[in-house]
């Protein structure tokens, strides 16, 4: 919740209110992220910008040959392409319809095979819509969900069989997340196939003991109430269990996992050995870590790997663990105060620390087993930079890509080519393929200018020490016309300050008059554990503190005037924005809240006590972070904005919030969004939020 904040705002660029002001390029890059690699390592499949066609490109040349033309197929079932996978040998193609009213990939749909070799479409299955269909490593089958039950279809006969019976919603789920993992862990689909096509494992999620939270859809002539699964700090969980399938033998058994039955099973992993799976799971309170190896046949098992923190451990953490085809893994850690890797045996046993310093580890891309490295990306250029480096099994590092800014990248299956990405604040993202040690081989960007040469304002880097002694980093952008002798309004923004393109509301906000600053706060990664970590227990606090330090500090350039500093913030940053509100200084004078958290009570159990603990746990870190015990400080104007069907942060929030106020006597005005979930994503409720927000600051 705490790092995408800031991108609520992207939509500013897509309001035609603002598209004559912003001039931005009409042309778009292709994206790295939507490349597909291809066996032969030579090229890479993708979807056509028109969505008729699934194409693939020479890497080195860009040469670009036709796979699938739904144009050219007789009686074609679908007239775009929304997504696509292919079987092992690539004979044939997962596919489904393009919709723009399509939502996340836990939803329903009819997908179909593509018979590459017969140039032949036809469906998945007869019986209804599937989700998240996933090939078996041999290409003769396909597994899918339908109605929280697991099938599995046999492409040879043409066949399904059903793996499990107890589907049911808001009941039981198999191979598909619930909510709660699917917001907090990032996980879709929780099924795998043994590497031999033999077996399937799958984690089964039993919600019925969770409690329900429902809100009304005002349409028709009365209200209809929606319910769903809800788990709010402190309360029940969905018990979640590791099941395996036998698919000769049709036996279908649950591993038993040791410890207490309270706990988030992270992932399910298949070594190169059919005969060893790995199960990675936390404790409830996130500060322990385990690895556990079983045979999948005689559900023999043992731990291999535990790691304690005495505060959290870290999602990016949890979700690192991976096998190296002798069975040995690697896991990130933050064992010695920042986040690296550690190299590990097949049993166990600590083999070398694989990077070391004072940056952290960010994300690991994979392993190339032909040449024993494995690539990461890191802070080591600084924490608001993204670098790309590889390290080998002997701790000798490479360095790939360490330019300013932001670098990401998509490897090709054999690690022969990437795909790179980079990026700053001042920069829209360049595209390239490169070779192995990152020679640029060809360009993909499609712009002819980049934004530096544009006339818009540009956004400047900055970092100072605060009052604290920490010294705090972000990005500032100032009107075209910026004279710093005259005194500008400042707003804040509640979000990612790394140096990285982003097209968010700054700009529009500085076409307007205004200076726009981000800053990392504590709280915030690539800085090591204790900067990242002191948050714990009092979550909004020190990152409130560091906002009202930022405001401080333009003030004190002397070209801000402190009679028009404001805040922005949604979800988490509506929380730290209205409790700088109760600061007794006042520096910070106004705030826009956008669906905030008004006390983690009533935010949700995996995200909130990883951080807060449950309330029993941290009575007084509860009562001093909820903004409803701070209402009667509040002071300055507040503008609360509220979607009444958002099931991440619920109305719950704002109108706890509201009531507090008026008891207190304290002045606020609200915005509610009736009916929407929270996204704001139509064109009409864009523009009137906006104009909204921009109307609250011009006034105060």
């Amino acid at each position: 919740m705490k790092k995408n904040i800031l991108l609520f705002f992207c939509f500013a660029f897509s309001v035609v209110s603002f598209a004559q002001k912003m001039l931005l390029p009409k042309a778009l890059p292709m994206s790295s992220s939507s490349m597909v690699s291809m066996n032969d390592d030579e090229n890479y499949a993708f979807v056509s910008v028109n969505r008729k066609q699934l194409l693939k490109a020479d890497y080195k040349t860009g040469k670009e040959f036709v796979v699938l033309d739904v144009e050219q197929l007789k009686d074609s079932p679908i007239e775009s392409i929304g997504g696509f996978s292919f079987s092992s040998d690539e004979t044939k193609i997962l596919v489904y319809p393009f919709s723009e009213k399509m939502g996340k990939d836990t939803c329903s749909r009819e997908f179909y095979i593509y018979d590459v070799l017969r140039s032949k479409i036809e469906k998945l299955s007869d019986y209804g819509a599937q989700q998240q269909p996933t090939f078996s490593p041999n290409g003769k089958m396909v597994a899918f969900v339908r109605n929280n039950d697991l099938f599995i279809k046999r492409l040879e006969y043409g066949t399904e069989v059903r793996v499990t019976t107890d589907g049911a919603k808001d009941s039981i789920s198999n191979g598909i997340a619930d909510m709660l993992y699917r917001r907090e862990f990032g996980v879709e689909r929780t099924f795998q196939w043994s590497p031999d096509s033999k077996m399937l494992s799958y984690i089964k999620f039993n919600q019925m003991a969770v409690p329900e939270y429902g809100f009304d859809v005002y349409k028709g002539t009365s209200p209809e109430r929606k319910t769903f699964k809800y788990s709010q700090a402190g309360e029940v969980n969905a018990t979640a269990s590791v099941h395996l399938y036998n698919i000769q033998f049709k036996w279908n058994k649950e591993l038993k996992l040791p410890d207490e039955a309270d706990k988030y099973i992270v992932s399910l992993q298949w070594s190169t050995n059919p005969e060893l799976i790995a199960v990675t799971y936390l404790n409830r309170e996130q500060n322990m870590f385990k690895v556990l190896f079983a045979n999948p046949n005689s559900l023999v098992s043992h731990i291999v790997y535990t790691d304690i923190n005495k505060q959290f451990i870290s999602l990016e953490s949890a979700k690192s663990f991976m096998f190296l085809p002798d069975e040995s893994f690697v896991v990130l850690s933050e064992k010695d105060g920042y986040s690296h890797l550690y190299l590990y045996s097949k049993t166990g046993i600590l083999m070398r620390q694989l990077t070391k310093g004072n940056f952290d580890v960010i994300k690991v891309y994979g392993y190339d087993a032909a040449n024993q490295i494995f690539y990461y990306q890191s802070t080591e250029n600084g924490a608001q930079n993204r670098g790309i480096y590889a390290v080998g099994l002997n701790g000798k590092k490479q360095i790939l890509f360490d330019q300013e800014g932001f670098n990401d990248v998509v490897f090709s299956s054999k690690y022969n080519y990437i795909s790179h990405e980079n990026s700053t604040v001042k920069r829209q993202p360049v595209y390239t393929i490169c070779n192995k040690k990152g020679k640029v081989i060809r360009s993909l960007n499609m712009l002819s200018e980049v934004t530096e040469k544009s006339v818009l304002p540009q956004k400047e880097l900055f970092s100072f020490t605060s009052a604290q002694n920490i010294l705090l980093q972000g990005w500032v952008v100032k009107p075209l016309s910026f004279d710093n002798t005259k005194k500008y309004p400042l707003v804040l923004f509640v979000g990612d300050a790394d140096n990285f393109w982003s097209e968010d509301f700054s700009i529009p906000l500085a076409n307007e008059g205004y200076i726009v600053a981000c800053v990392n706060t504590r709280g915030t990664q690539g800085k090591g554990e204790e900067f990242k970590k002191c948050i714990f227990e009092q979550m909004g606090k020190l990152e409130a503190q560091d906002q009202i330090q930022t405001a401080t500090y333009f003030l004190e350039q002397g070209f801000v005037n402190s009679q028009k500093v404001s805040i922005i913030g949604a979800d988490f940053g509506g929380n730290v924005a209205v409790t700088t509100l109760t600061d007794k200084e006042g520096v910070i004078k106004s705030a826009v809240a956008i669906s905030p958290v008004t006390d983690y009570s009533f935010y949700n159990t995996v995200y909130t006590e990883r951080f807060m603990r449950k309330p029993e746990q941290n009575f007084v870190g509860y009562e001093q972070t909820s903004l409803l015990s701070m209402a009667n400080q509040i002071k300055g104007n507040l503008l609360l904005i509220q979607a009444t069907a958002d099931e991440n942060v619920h109305l719950q929030n704002t109108f706890s919030l509201s009531e507090k106020l008026v008891e207190a006597n304290v002045q606020f005005e609200m915005q509610i969004y009736t009916n929407d979930n929270g996204t704001f994503s139509s064109e009409k409720t864009q523009m009137h939020l906006i104009q909204r927000i921009m109307n609250f600051l011009a006034k105060k």
